[in-house]
């Protein structure tokens, strides 16, 4: 089976590359806006005012969810074990799930 290739995934990799040292990448977000308002994500990039953000299941690292910085609160919680592995490397989905559930543990 042929591997998707999404048309923004270019543009992914390359807030990915540019924002290794933004300050937003595994921080713990909630969405304020959209179908998926009030679900959870982890910002894996940002790229000026958008945000690529996973929650391992629905949006995994493969195809993750493109989202105005708006339409976000910020969770003051950050999985920075998860984001400061190796520097090309992108956290599985599988660790991302963990990190999510550890991270919203935390805040009850």
């Amino acid at each position: 089976m042929k591997k998707k290739v999404y048309p923004d995934y270019g543009a992914f990799c390359a807030a990915v590359a540019s924002s290794r040292d933004d300050g937003m990448r595994g921080q713990l977000v909630r969405s304020r806006a959209g179908h998926d308002k009030g679900s959870y994500y982890l910002v894996l990039a940002r790229a000026d005012d958008m945000l690529y953000l996973a929650d391992g299941r629905k949006r995994g690292v493969e195809n993750p969810k493109k989202k105005n910085i708006r339409h976000v609160q910020v969770v003051h919680r950050v999985a920075a074990d998860l984001m400061t592995q190796a520097d090309a490397a992108l956290p599985s989905d599988v660790e991302i799930r963990a990190a999510l559930a550890k991270l919203i543990k935390e805040g009850e």
